[in-house]
């Protein structure tokens, strides 16, 4: 079932990464949880949020494509997955647009990795859902 899910985070793209992590932890007193860079994406990286991490962004940061790093584009909002094959298998039956290389992984995001894929809704907004490893 894939109903109910808890928020994980919102994924943002911004023109300069260290100055969205900068702001976010001065102003709004979020943390800096992650700092990275993936080949698997070939983007760069951060999650900030809450101490408590009842609220976490992703910020994005894609030095090659000007048009995803426009200040403030909501790329995706993601949920968390207690089985990533599982929803993704029940997305499927449904007929969701998957957007995703089918379920991708990086293993340099968090501790031990994480699993996700992407689908649209019905009107293009990207949901993601991710499991951390």
């Amino acid at each position: 079932m894939i109903e109910n899910r808890k928020q994980q985070h919102i994924g943002i793209f911004t023109s300069d990464l260290d100055k969205s992590i900068e702001w976010y932890t001065k102003e709004l007193g979020f943390v800096l949880y992650e700092k990275g860079t993936t080949s698997e994406l070939g983007l760069d990286y951060a999650f900030v949020g809450s101490e408590d991490r009842s609220i976490m962004y992703e910020f994005l940061y894609d030095a090659d494509n000007s048009e995803d790093a426009a200040d403030g584009k909501i790329d995706h909002f993601c949920f968390d997955s207690q089985d990533i094959d599982a929803d993704y298998a029940e997305c499927l039956k449904r007929g969701y647009n998957i957007v995703s290389d089918g379920i991708m992984e990086v293993p340099v995001m968090w501790e031990n990795g994480v699993r996700f894929f992407k689908f649209t809704t019905a009107t293009g907004q990207i949901i993601e859902f991710a499991q951390v490893l």
